[in-house]
């Protein structure tokens, strides 16, 4: 019929399903200012990369609470991400620590940062849902897809190209696995 598919053979989370939290009606008035305001931090190190902090407050997540930035020295990186916590006031943030954002952790917490924790993508030993999941990373991205249901997200091209294009498989254990960063910088020129 001319349609775009609503999501790949492969995907987790269905262009359909991204549109419909674009599409839902949550007035940020009406949550209780108790829920917590969380920022998940997804460092880059510089070039055509870009480090993405990201703020919601239960099921809302506004235009303004996405921050996009290339940066290549971590201490400069480390000074920025230092400087919207300290605007946006998080309750909580989570770093991805492994790799490029292991020095930034590092920085932040001798900033006292203290409530920014470290998240290990590759860490098996953490995943809750063990028969379900194959590392924490495909857990997450679990966990969003089902939060997508509920949520609000904003009409941002990067982030709805991010969510659609995530290819997951099924490992011997019928675990969600999703396909490696450095394999889709191979495949589809974007992780």
């Amino acid at each position: 019929r001319g349609l775009p598919p609503k999501t790949s053979a492969t995907g987790l989370i269905s262009a359909s399903l991204v549109q419909e939290s674009i599409d839902r009606d949550i007035q940020e008035e009406f949550i209780p200012m108790t829920v917590p305001r969380v920022c998940g931090i997804d460092v880059a190190h510089g070039g055509d990369s870009r480090t993405v902090l990201t703020f919601r407050r239960g099921p809302l997540v506004r235009k303004e609470d996405i921050y996009k930035f290339s940066e290549a020295n971590n201490m400069v990186l480390a000074d920025k991400i230092a400087m919207i916590l300290a605007k946006e006031r998080p309750d909580v943030a989570f770093i991805d620590a492994h790799g490029a954002g292991k020095g930034v952790y590092d920085r932040l917490i001798q900033l006292r940062y203290t409530n920014v924790v470290p998240a290990y993508s590759g860490d098996r030993s953490v995943v809750v849902e063990r028969l379900n999941y194959y590392n924490p990373r495909a857990e997450w991205w679990g966990t969003m897809a089902q939060w997508l249901t509920e949520s609000k997200i904003p009409p941002d091209d990067d982030l709805r190209q991010e969510l659609v294009a995530q290819p997951v498989s099924r490992d011997a254990g019928n675990r969600l696995k999703l396909m490696s960063k450095e394999d889709m910088l191979e495949t589809i020129g974007h992780a």
